[in-house]
């Protein structure tokens, strides 16, 4: 048994939605934006179910940004923003069972990039999610603004007709 009538699936490739029915040649999903869709259930017995509902775990992960004029603040940065999520966000997994990260990643072409990589004792489908997620977005921009520093802001370029186009980041004004 896959998944039950009321419960959040995700079918990958961007479809998701809540089970409304299921019968004996089909099944009806509604999606997030309140759209009902018909499935198969031919289709359905072919294709990866992750069944939502049933997840009692919740991730979020973040990509950041960083100037190379900040790269001296990095280590205190990554530290802050480490300890700044631990202190708002008290359902944080630490205990080993999933991984907790804070890490400078990588040295881009016109950025430094830190990766945040947490777990929660929330299931992703409720508005607790939505709040914890909104507690760790803040308690990055926290971290960063006590360190005195800005996101490396993303543009994006054209290029003219024969080139390509593409993301540069902004340079600081600092």
């Amino acid at each position: 048994n896959k998944v039950g009538v009321g419960e959040d699936v995700d079918f990958g490739e961007g479809e998701s939605g809540k089970v409304i029915k299921i019968g004996f040649m089909e099944t009806i999903i509604r999606q997030p934006d309140d759209r009902l869709t018909v499935y198969p259930n031919s289709i359905l017995a072919r294709r990866k179910v992750s069944n939502l509902s049933r997840v009692k775990i919740s991730q979020v992960a973040q990509t950041l940004r960083f100037h190379y004029n900040d790269v001296e603040k990095l280590p205190e940065i990554v530290e802050s923003i480490r300890e700044e999520i631990k202190t708002s966000c008290p359902a944080l997994i630490t205990n080993g069972y999933r991984p907790f990260r804070v890490h400078w990643t990588n040295f881009c072409k016109d950025h430094l990039e830190v990766k945040v990589n947490s777990h929660y004792y929330i299931p992703p489908t409720c508005d607790a999610y939505w709040n914890n997620r909104q507690r760790v977005l803040m308690a990055i921009s926290r971290a960063v603004q006590q360190n005195g520093v800005d996101f490396a802001t993303i543009e994006f370029i054209e290029s003219g007709e024969d080139a390509d186009d593409g993301w540069r980041i902004i340079r600081s004004t600092k």
